[in-house]
């Protein structure tokens, strides 16, 4: 069997050797052959040169077109007799059985089973990482005890059968590296597919460490998450990777930015019914913030307060992506019907 692991970089010199040191140790058993391929997505770096150090290792280089490109660009260049296409990040480290897991968890699915999905882990220490390794902790929580389903295999660790991405490849017009694999997954899950949780599979990666970083993140998450809700609005209710606690909390966050607001203009208008909204607005900010607690009980004590001040920043951040991209859908709607 020959399983192809497709890497997409891009300006990836900094994390690159990492990975691919890691992916040249895999273990694999003696019925599997593993091939590398690098798809180079127009870096200016040294990406391409670090990348021609390893031998066996294969480097395509294309003009930067984004990662979904890179990624089909991959899975076309496999070798003819390919049968499973591994995903992982320039910027993460493979535990050496990685790729064995991957393979043998899908060889071990039914036919209408696309893809399965490891996890991420994490050695850093920063705050901020740890925090955002919690996150990911949480949700392989919900898998793992069966209270949701995986409603895609995120690329940074992922197996998929070739056959499946041929037919199906990923979109190509979506931005940079950040919803291509949540709308092939609902793609896939609306002909029928469906996908597998495969614990055992472990990439280590580098996640944020800056507050700016973590916000800009989950605001480029919910911006673009928008389109393929509206694309696919069945799979709202459906995603298993963003709980249902988490959008409980926008909806909080919107309701206390109304009753604020209208708190503000029955001051101004001096009527009898400001304290009253006033009121509101208070129990519904407590409320916001109790609805922390289930999460912070799973930090560690000293990570509770950048705990609470990351999750009310993700909730203004999703709240924030979550309405520009609203926006952009409306005035794309708009601008359709003036032209």
């Amino acid at each position: 069997m020959i399983a192809t692991v497709v890497v997409p970089a891009y300006n990836a010199a900094a994390t690159l050797t990492k990975c691919l040191d890691s992916l040249s140790a895999q273990e694999i058993r003696p019925n599997l052959k593993l091939e590398i391929v690098v798809v180079d997505d127009g870096s200016t770096d040294q990406t391409a040169t670090i990348v021609r150090r390893y031998q066996g290792v294969r480097l395509i280089c294309r003009p930067h077109r984004g990662a979904a490109t890179a990624r089909n660009v991959g899975v076309r260049a496999a070798a003819p007799t390919c049968t499973a296409i591994l995903f992982t990040d320039a910027d993460c480290m493979p535990a050496p059985d990685w790729a064995m897991h991957l393979v043998e968890a899908l060889e071990n699915t039914g036919p209408m089973v696309a893809a399965v999905k490891g996890i991420y882990r994490s050695n850093q220490c920063s705050a901020v990482a740890r925090f955002v390794q919690a996150e990911y902790e949480e949700r392989y929580s919900r898998f793992a005890q069966g209270k949701a389903k995986p409603g895609f295999a995120d690329t940074y660790c992922a197996a998929y059968h070739r056959r499946i991405l041929l037919e199906y490849p990923f979109d190509e017009t979506l931005p940079g590296a950040i919803v291509e694999d949540a709308e092939l997954g609902w793609r896939l899950s609306q002909a029928g597919y469906t996908f597998e949780f495969a614990p055992q599979a472990i990439v280590y990666h580098h996640h944020p460490t800056l507050l700016k970083t973590y916000f800009q993140r989950k605001f480029r998450i919910a911006r673009w998450r928008v389109t393929i809700y509206h694309r696919y609005p069945g799979r709202l209710p459906q995603d298993g990777h963003t709980s249902r606690l988490a959008q409980l909390q926008m909806l909080l966050l919107a309701t206390v930015v109304a009753s604020v607001g209208l708190t503000g203009l029955l001051s101004l208008k001096q009527s009898r019914c400001k304290p009253a909204a006033a009121r509101v607005s208070s129990s519904l900010l407590v409320a916001l913030q109790l609805s922390f607690w289930p999460f912070l009980k799973r930090l560690e004590g000293k990570l509770v307060p950048i705990g609470w001040l990351l999750l009310n920043l993700r909730t203004l951040a999703f709240s924030g992506g979550a309405f520009t991209g609203l926006g952009q859908l409306v005035l794309g709607q708009l601008s359709k019907k003036v032209y």
